[in-house]
């Protein structure tokens, strides 16, 4: 004679079923672990990108200006800007700034109640 708890299959068997009902659970959980991890690393990569993007116009800038500072004329105004250089014929204008008499005002200020009441009724020519 044959057991009839032979004949049930494994899955239909109460331990079966919280078996398999715990591992269900285990790989949900492993799945939204998996999509948080996903989702992360999506707004890394985004960031990243724009970081790579920004990099890589900066490094056009870079290459336009060597290019053009390579050139005769880039040169020519490279030196004129930097060395105060001129050309033949050409003349060099220096601007010079006016000195600063706010040394003289500020020891003015700083003069007293009395002195203030003394240039007031000082007579003037």
């Amino acid at each position: 004679m044959k057991n009839d708890n032979q004949n049930i299959p494994f899955l239909k068997t109460k331990i079966g079923l919280v078996i398999s009902f715990l591992v269900s659970i285990f790989l949900l959980l492993g799945l939204t672990g998996f999509l948080q991890k996903l989702n992360v690393s999506n707004k890394n990569k985004k960031q990243e990108q724009s970081k790579l993007d920004f990099y890589q116009s900066e490094r056009d800038k870079i290459e336009d200006r060597l290019v053009e500072v390579d050139s005769e004329e880039g040169k020519d105004r490279n030196v004129r800007e930097n060395y105060n250089l001129a050309k033949e014929g050409e003349g060099l204008v220096v601007i010079v700034e006016e000195t600063d008499d706010s040394t003289e005002s500020s020891s003015d200020k700083k003069k007293g109640f009395l002195d203030f009441f003394r240039n007031i009724f000082h007579k003037r020519d």
